[in-house]
């Protein structure tokens, strides 16, 4: 039967409940939760599901997702799904063990007498996290991605597949048992682009971290997020209670935040003494000169004054009354939604901003919205949902900062993420170290604080209660 219109999506647990005329079980796969619904784990030893139908049939695009989590200490080949004939014309996902239970990916298509995995050994990732795989095949046009980064592209003598059956967790005749477990299983009929995917689509619990707040160790939190409220327009998301005084205020639109709190035990944050292209923050306005004028009155100093860039843009440096360096900009063409006065970048001059960018595309899903080159080398990384960027460049004119002297309650970077623990252990074998081991807060938030591998502090926090949309 063909499946040309029809998007198939098998949650596991749900599957696992049922055995009928065209399904039956191997072993005992047992359901359990996980962050995203009901899974199936699988023993690696006889745990298997097998269908008697192949969504595939008939199709010449397609694209395979599949969440699931591949657990340590299991084969060293091991099949998870198969779908088309035992050893015919078939599609198969697997997985390779390699050293310190890490694994990689292994897709396959045979059509025909013609066939083609995509491998490579050094695309490795840590076993015991959660993943979102996709597979994506265009006329035999091959792709894979993990967690929405594109891995391989190859090329088969593709036709459609005719007949076949599915087996999950198992390859269908019975070996290279998968072991961990698999939640979601969705075919859909056409070749999808990273921005399709399911774990892209409003209500899949699978995000990529977003930019929550920046903090700062303040004498005076009250006061400063007072200033920001009046005179930029900011709210105050949450208050906390003396004696640190927590203040969390942000742009009206929910993008990003300022924590802005008072810790007497860690020096307090001098950004007073920094140079404004060393570390600054930056807002998008629509009317630079009003900006201007309002903060001069209200205490604010000019550091420079308005100027356009060579691409149009107009730029305005300021310092609030504490001595925060603050960038005002009105874009000609903006990186960033427009939303009236809302933030934008936090800019830091950094010894390396070519491999730092990577880093934080590679490991925290971000994206490059602006590449520059020689000198600077000065980029913009966005987040995907576009609420904050980070201004990374190396501008020899002026000072670097040692971000790895700053105490981390004195300022940090923080991002919202649904795994505190799987990000963990990808940031550290990325290169990332651990500044505050996790913890649970008496609101029930996880907060971890880890240093990138050039010193800045990034907090990772798990909201038991959303504070941004």
């Amino acid at each position: 039967m063909s499946s040309e219109t029809a998007v198939v999506d098998w949650q596991l647990g749900d599957l696992n409940a049922i055995v009928g005329i065209d399904q039956s079980r191997s072993g005992n796969p047992i359901t359990i939760d996980s962050p995203y619904g009901k899974a199936v784990q699988f023993d690696g030893k006889g745990d298997g599901i097998l269908l008697e139908r192949n969504p595939l049939v008939n199709l010449r695009q397609f694209t395979v997702e599949v969440f699931f989590r591949p657990d340590p200490n299991g084969l060293p080949e091991q099949r998870f799904l198969q779908m088309g004939e035992v050893n015919g014309d078939r599609l198969m996902m697997e997985i390779r063990l390699a050293a310190d239970n890490q694994w990689y990916l292994d897709a396959f298509i045979k059509s025909g007498d013609s066939s083609k995995p995509l491998i490579d050994k050094s695309l490795l990732h840590p076993t015991g996290e959660w993943y979102h795989l996709a597979f994506v095949v265009d006329n035999g046009k091959m792709d894979t991605y993990v967690a929405g980064k594109h891995e391989l592209t190859g090329i088969v003598r593709f036709s459609p597949f005719k007949s076949g059956r599915t087996s999950i967790g198992v390859r269908m005749n019975k070996v290279y048992w998968f072991k961990g477990a698999i939640a979601r299983i969705r075919i859909t009929p056409k070749s999808l682009t990273p921005s399709d995917f399911a774990m892209s689509r409003k209500g899949v619990s699978m995000k990529q971290p977003r930019p929550e707040h920046l903090a700062f160790n303040v004498k005076d939190p009250l006061a400063i997020a007072k200033w920001y409220v009046d005179h930029l327009g900011m709210k105050i998301y949450r208050s906390g209670a003396p004696p640190g005084n927590t203040r969390f205020v942000g742009d009206s639109a929910g993008n990003m935040m300022l924590e802005l709190g008072t810790n007497a035990a860690v020096p307090y944050t001098d950004y007073a003494s920094w140079n404004q292209i060393s570390l600054h923050v930056a807002f998008m306005v629509d009317d630079i000169k009003a900006i201007r004028d309002s903060l001069a009155a209200a205490g604010a100093k000019v550091a420079d004054d308005i100027a356009k860039t060579p691409s149009g843009d107009q730029v305005l440096m300021m310092r609030d009354p504490w001595g925060l360096a603050i960038q005002f900009v009105s874009r000609v063409n903006p990186m960033l939604k427009s939303l009236g006065l809302r933030f934008e970048h936090f800019a830091l001059n950094v010894p390396d901003p070519q491999k730092m960018v990577n880093w934080y595309v590679e490991n925290l899903g971000m994206k490059i919205m602006r590449k520059g080159g020689p000198p600077t080398y000065g980029s913009f990384v966005s987040d995907p949902g576009g609420n904050m960027m980070l201004e990374l460049q190396l501008d020899a004119k002026y000072p670097v900062i040692d971000l790895s002297k700053i105490d981390h309650p004195a300022m940090h970077f923080a991002f919202v993420v649904d795994d505190v623990r799987s990000i963990r252990t990808r940031l550290i074998a990325a290169g990332a170290t651990i500044a505050e081991e996790l913890r649970e807060t008496n609101a029930g938030d996880q907060v971890l604080v880890l240093r990138d591998p050039w010193g800045f502090a990034i907090q990772l926090i798990k909201r038991a209660e959303a504070m941004l949309k």
